[in-house]
C-alpha cells in the first residue's frame, strides 16, 4: 500500500542473527515506509537471535515470531499499538521485554511457551489479558498488573511455575 506503507514479509530460511527492521524499504523501484510486520513473517526462524524494530512499525501480526527459538532479544518501538496472537509462542531463549504504552491487549497465548522469560514491563494503560497468554511461562517469577486491567483471560497464567504471586487490580470485572 503506498500511500500508509506496507507490511514487511521476510523468508524463514534466509535470516540469521540479529535482524533489523527498517524505516523504508524500495521494492520494484518505489520507496515504501514500513508500518507493520505481517502475520506469519519470522515463522520458526530459529537462527534468529535479536530484532530491532524501526519506530514507523505501529503493528506486529499474529504468530509473527512464532517458533524462534533462538530469539534473545527484542526492541520494540513505542508506537506499536497491536501485537497479534500468538506472537512469541516459543520463543524459549526470550529472557525479558518490555510492552509499549500504545499497547491496550496481551493478545491469546502472545507469550506462550516462552519457557525462559522471567522479566515483562507492560504498559500502565493496558486493559486486557487474554487467554493464555502467559501460559507455560515457566520462569516467570513476578508481574506487576496495571491498575487498568479489567479481564484476564482464561489459563493465562497457567503453568507459571515460579510466580509466586500476582496482585490483582481493583478494577478487574472479569478472570
Amino acid at each position: 500500500r503506498e500511500s500508509s506503507g506496507i507490511s514487511y514479509y521476510y523468508s524463514p530460511t534466509t535470516y540469521r542473527g540479529a535482524v533489523n527492521i527498517p524505516a523504508i524499504v524500495v521494492y520494484r523501484g518505489k520507496t515504501y515506509q514500513v508500518v507493520g510486520i505481517g502475520n506469519n513473517t519470522f515463522n520458526n526462524c530459529y537462527d534468529v537471535t535479536s530484532i530491532s524494530i524501526s519506530s514507523s512499525v505501529a503493528y506486529i501480526g499474529h504468530n509473527a515470531f512464532y517458533g524462534c527459538s533462538g530469539l534473545k532479544t527484542i526492541t520494540i518501538p513505542k508506537y506499536v499499538t497491536r501485537i497479534g496472537d500468538g506472537t512469541f509462542v516459543n520463543c524459549v531463549n526470550l529472557t525479558s521485554i518490555i510492552i509499549p504504552e500504545g499497547v491496550r491487549e496481551i493478545s491469546k497465548q502472545l507469550f506462550k511457551g516462552c519457557s525462559s522469560l522471567s522479566s515483562i514491563t507492560l504498559p500502565e494503560k493496558l486493559e486486557r489479558i487474554d487467554n493464555d497468554a502467559f501460559n507455560d511461562c515457566q520462569n516467570l517469577k513476578n508481574i506487576t498488573l496495571p491498575s487498568g486491567v479489567k479481564r484476564i483471560g482464561i489459563a493465562a497464567f497457567k503453568n507459571c511455575k515460579k510466580l509466586a504471586s500476582i496482585r490483582l487490580p481493583e478494577g478487574l470485572e472479569e478472570i
